[in-house]
């Protein structure tokens, strides 16, 4: 039994280890207007986001985060998505435009209207993608002005 136990032991220390372990992820180039936005926003980031807690990025910056295995992607001060156009559709969430695009594995959505692109990168189906968002949108809303322009 003591061998049983020590198979669990190290088990569980696996799950810990795989679970915990840093999410790579790229921090895009900023001004510094959207630097100091992105960095008031990961203050407001709501942990744990929709049932998933936060996780470590790498290399560590004020302008990305991760939450839940597999992890959702936080990039803020992204560039504006190539894709979005004055007639894209945009879809609300508490008060937040979000530009979606299916990638690979998942999906990615942009809040557009702000001084700063904040992106969002979900694991899964649309049925659960845009769960998150609903989460994320108070902390968009008060750390990411809309811009004056009125552009998406």
């Amino acid at each position: 039994m003591v061998f049983v136990g020590g198979t669990l032991l190290i088990g569980a220390a696996a799950y810990v280890l795989l679970h915990s372990a840093v999410v790579p992820v790229d921090p895009p180039e900023t001004s510094a207007e959207q630097s100091a936005i992105c960095r008031d926003l990961q203050t407001l980031l709501p942990d744990p986001l929709d049932g998933r807690p936060s996780r470590q990025t790498g290399p560590l910056s004020p302008l990305t985060a991760a939450l839940g295995d597999p992890a959702v992607v936080l990039r803020c001060g992204v560039a504006r998505p190539a894709a979005l156009t004055l007639t894209s559709q945009l879809f609300q969430a508490d008060g937040v435009s979000w530009f979606a695009e299916q990638v690979s594995g998942g999906w990615r959505f942009t809040a557009t209207g702000r001084k700063a692109y904040v992106e969002v990168t979900v694991p899964g189906t649309q049925d659960q993608a845009s769960a998150p968002l609903v989460d994320l949108a108070p902390a968009v809303s008060n750390a990411v002005p809309v811009r004056a322009d009125g552009r998406p």
